[in-house]
């Protein structure tokens, strides 16, 4: 059985044609989010984002992913996957691996026109089996 590791939630909002960077890279924290954490080398981590609310008044778009993520080796060698590189928003919508250590998640939100509002609400998961 899976347990819940860690649970999160962003209110994201962009107004009046603007938007955030897209794609998502890491280290920007302005849209991204970094949770770090210990797991042993034979435990699954399975993480992933899912959209609560939208409200669109004018137009726009939110996504919500994983960036990347970090596995550790045996040795105590962190190893980063850019796993969002895959997707031109820069973002994927779940991971599993073994010996994750860190998760980073991240948004994309546009308001396409002037003026206009468009916000939304988005969870983070991260189970550890």
């Amino acid at each position: 059985m899976a347990d819940l590791w860690f649970w999160g939630n962003y209110d994201a909002w962009a107004a009046n044609g603007g938007a955030t960077p897209d794609p998502v890279v890491g280290g920007d924290t302005t849209v991204t989010w970094d949770c770090e954490f210990v797991t042993s080398s034979d435990q699954t981590t399975y993480a992933r984002t899912s959209i609560n609310s939208l409200t669109d008044l004018g137009g726009g778009f939110f996504r919500s992913g994983i960036v990347s993520y970090t596995t550790r080796d045996a040795a105590g060698v962190d190893h980063p996957q850019l796993v969002g590189q895959s997707d031109p928003d820069g973002l994927v919508d779940f991971i599993s691996d073994v010996s994750v250590v860190g998760v980073t998640f991240g948004i994309v939100i546009s308001s396409n026109s002037n003026p206009g509002l468009f916000t939304a609400h988005s969870n983070y998961e991260i189970w550890v089996q």
